[in-house]
C-alpha cells in the first residue's frame, strides 16, 4: 500500500480524483487532502507521501514549485502534475524538476489509471531493489539500521529458515553467481546467495510452530528435489524480533558452514543444544597423514601414493566429517605433493576454485573422493584425459548434451558418465569457457531457452515454462527469471505480446 498526497485548489478535483483512488486504485490510500501547495509541504514533511499528485496552478506555492520543494525532500516521491495548459516549457520545466507524469485535464479515468500504474511499478522496482540490497548486506554481515531492518521486514517476529542442497557456497564469488529472492508483494522472505539454497524468512503471525518441521521438510521438497543430493537445514523453532535478525541470520550461517558434511543431509534447530564436527585437523592427525604420505612421495610411487589417500577417504567417511575439515586435509595433501611429490604445480590444475567446486557440487564423499583423487593424479602424473577441455567444440558437445536435457533433473555427475571425464575436468572447462561452475551454467542456458520459449509462445503459462526448463516450482523459476532479467517472466511474456 503507497500513501498518497492529492494538492488542488478546486475542491471538485480533488474530490474527482479521491473518489478515482478509492474505486480503481486498491495499492493507494489517500492519507491527505490540501487545497494549496504550502499546506501540502506541510504535509509531505510530517507524513513522508509516496505519491504526490497535485495540479500545477495553485495559490501560492504551485504545482512546479511544490514538486521542486517535494523532490528536495524526497528524491524518491513519485509526482503526478495535472495542468490545464498545454504549454511546452511547464511540461519541460516538470521533466527537468523529476515529475514522473504529466497529465493534461480534463483527465479520463483511464489515463489517470494508467499514469497511477506506472508509478506503482516505479515505487515497487525501488522498493524491490532496496530490499534486496539490505538483505543482501544482512547476508554479509553489514550493520543494517533499525529502520531499514522494519522496512524491509513488515512484521514483529519471524521464523529462520535456512536450507543448502550439496556443498558450501564457494568461497570464490564471482558475476556469474546469481541470487535469488522473493517478489516484493509476498510475506514470506526468501533469499538465496545462488541457486542452490534458500534463506527463508516465515511470519510467526502465519505460521505456529508445531508447524514449521512440516513446513521445512515441505520447503526442502519444493525447492530441492534432486533425489541424490544432500541438504544441510539450520532454523529456529523460536520466532525472533525484527531486531535480533542480524544476530540470527549471522549464527544460522556459522551452524551451516561448520555443520555441512559431505553426502548427509542434516537439520539442526538452534534453539535448542546442538553440537558441531570439528573444522580443521588437529596435530597428531596431521601427522599421521604426513607419515602415511612423505615416504611414498619421497619414492615417486605415486600408485601407492593414490591408494593410500583412497584408504584415508575411506576411514574418513566412517568418521563423519565436516567439509571443512575434509577442505583441511585436501589442502594439507595438495601441499604435501608439491613440496614432496612434483617439482613445479600446474595452476590450472590445482586451482582453488576448481577444488570449490568439486566440494560444492559433489552429493557424497565417495564422489568427492573419487574426483579429487583424479585430481591428485592428474597432477602427479600430468595425465590428459582424451577429452579436450581446452577445445571450444568439446565444450559445444557439453552445452549441446545440457540444452537437450534441460528438463531433467540433470547432474554434473550424469555428465561425467556420458563423456566418461572426470569431474574435475569438466569443471575446469565450465571454469575455462564460461568463467563459472557447472550450476550456474545450467543455470544460464535454462533463463536463456526461458526467453525463447515465451518469445515464440508468450501466451504458455509460466507454470509449463517453468517446467519446460527443468523448475518443478513455477514460482522458485520467477524468482531465478528475475535475477538475469531484471523482470517476472509473466511481466516479459506481456512485453512481447505488446510488441
Amino acid at each position: 500500500m503507497y500513501n498518497v498526497i492529492i494538492a488542488d485548489d478546486e475542491k471538485t478535483a480533488r474530490e474527482l480524483l479521491l473518489n478515482l483512488i478509492q474505486k480503481r486504485e486498491p495499492d493507494l490510500q489517500v492519507i491527505a487532502e490540501t487545497e494549496n501547495g504550502s499546506k501540502a509541504l506541510e504535509a509531505i514533511s510530517s507524513t513522508h507521501p509516496d505519491i504526490l499528485i497535485t495540479d500545477i496552478c495553485m495559490p501560492g506555492v504551485n504545482g512546479l514549485q511544490l514538486c521542486q520543494e517535494a523532490h528536495n525532500l524526497d528524491p524518491d516521491i513519485q509526482m503526478i502534475l495535472l495542468s490545464g495548459y498545454q504549454r511546452f516549457e511547464y511540461a519541460q520545466e516538470a521533466i527537468h524538476i523529476g515529475v514522473s507524469e504529466y497529465l493534461l485535464k480534463p483527465i479520463t479515468p483511464k489515463k489517470f489509471h494508467l499514469a497511477v500504474q506506472r508509478a506503482v511499478t516505479r515505487l515497487d522496482n525501488a522498493r524491490l531493489q532496496k530490499r534486496n540490497r539490505l538483505i543482501k548486506n544482512l547476508s554479509s554481515g553489514k550493520i543494517t539500521s533499525a529502520a531499514d531492518l522494519h522496512e524491509i521486514f513488515a512484521f514483529s517476529r519471524y521464523y529462520l529458515v535456512f536450507i543448502r542442497q550439496n556443498g558450501l557456497l564457494s568461497r570464490f564469488h564471482t558475476d556469474s553467481m546469481h541470487e535469488v529472492y522473493s517478489e516484493i508483494e509476498e510475506d514470506v522472505i526468501f533469499y538465496g546467495r545462488d541457486e542452490s539454497e534458500a534463506f527463508i524468512f516465515i511470519p510467526e503471525k502465519i505460521l505456529s510452530q508445531n508447524h514449521l518441521p512440516s513446513t521445512i521438510q515441505h520447503l526442502q521438497n519444493k525447492y530441492f528435489r534432486q533425489s541424490d543430493s544432500y541438504i544441510t537445514a539450520v532454523y529456529s523453532s523460536v520466532a525472533c524480533a525484527t531486531c535480533e535478525i542480524p544476530s540470527f541470520m549471522n549464527q544460522i550461517y556459522q551452524v551451516e558452514r561448520e555443520l555441512s558434511t559431505p553426502g548427509e543431509s542434516q537439520s539442526v534447530d538452534i534453539a535448542n543444544t546442538y553440537s558441531l564436527p570439528r573444522t580443521r585437523l588437529n596435530r597428531d592427525e596431521i601427522q599421521h597423514l604426513e607419515n602415511r604420505l612423505i615416504p611414498l612421495l619421497d619414492r615417486t610411487n605415486y600408485a601407492a601414493t593414490l591408494d593410500t589417500i583412497l584408504t584415508l577417504f575411506q576411514a574418513w567417511e566412517k568418521e563423519h566429517h565436516s567439509q571443512l575439515w575434509l577442505e583441511h586435509a585436501d589442502q594439507i595433501i595438495l601441499d604435501l605433493i608439491t613440496k614432496y611429490g612434483v617439482d613445479e604445480v600446474d595452476c590450472t590444475v590445482c586451482d582453488r576454485q576448481l577444488v570449490q567446486d568439486l566440494f560444492e557440487n559433489a552429493t557424497s564423499l565417495d564422489i568427492l573422493a573419487n574426483n579429487l583423487l583424479q585430481l591428485y593424479r592428474e597432477i602427479l602424473t600430468s595425465a590428459q584425459t582424451e577429452f579436450d577441455i581446452t577445445s571450444r567444440n568439446s565444450f559445444s558437445l557439453v552445452t549441446t548434451y545440457l540444452r537437450n536435457h534441460l528438463q531433467d533433473h540433470i547432474t554434473i555427475q550424469d555428465l561425467c558418465d556420458h563423456f566418461s571425464v572426470s569431474q574435475a575436468s569438466l569443471s575446469r572447462m565450465f571454469r575455462k569457457h564460461e568463467g563459472a561452475s557447472f550450476v550456474q551454467v545450467l543455470t544460464k542456458l535454462r533463463m536463456e531457452e526461458a526467453t525463447k520459449i515465451i518469445q515464440e509462445t508468450p501466451s504458455t503459462l509460466i507454470k509449463d515454462v517453468a517446467a519446460m526448463v527443468g523448475f518443478d516450482d513455477q514460482f522458485y523459476f520467477s524468482r531465478v527469471f528475475r535475477t538475469y532479467f531484471g523482470k517476472s517472466p509473466s511481466t516479459y511474456a506481456e512485453e512481447v505480446l505488446s510488441n
